[in-house]
C-alpha cells in the first residue's frame, strides 16, 4: 500500500512494534521518540497518517496536534494510557 505512517511514541519497544506491523502490511513507517522529532519530521515528509502518543518528554501529544492542526488535516490516531473521563473529553476537543 505504501502509506507514509508517522509513529510517534516515547516507549522504544512500541515503536519497534508498530513499525514492524506496517511495514508488513507494505507501508513505511517513520518514527519519532518524542513531540519536536515529530514536529521536523513532518516539516520534512508528506505523511498519510500520524500514530501518537499523548505522555511524550519534550512536547506531548496534544500540542503535536494542535500544530497539526494549524495547517493540516492529516488523519491523527492517539495512542495513550489515559482513561480518566477528563482524558477522553479532552480527546474529543481534536476532531
Amino acid at each position: 500500500m505504501d502509506c507514509k505512517i508517522l509513529i510517534v511514541e516515547d516507549e522504544p519497544k512500541l515503536r519497534e512494534i508498530l513499525s514492524d506491523y506496517f511495514l508488513s502490511k507494505k507501508d513505511i513507517p517513520f518514527e519519532a521518540s518524542n513531540g519536536v522529532e515529530a514536529l521536523e519530521l513532518i516539516s520534512e515528509h508528506d505523511f498519510d497518517a500520524v500514530l501518537l502518543d499523548i505522555m511524550m518528554p519534550e512536547l506531548d501529544g496534544f500540542s503535536v496536534c494542535r500544530a497539526l492542526r494549524k495547517n493540516s488535516d492529516i488523519p491523527i490516531m492517539f495512542l495513550t494510557a489515559l482513561s480518566d473521563e477528563d482524558d477522553k473529553l479532552n480527546l474529543h476537543t481534536y476532531e
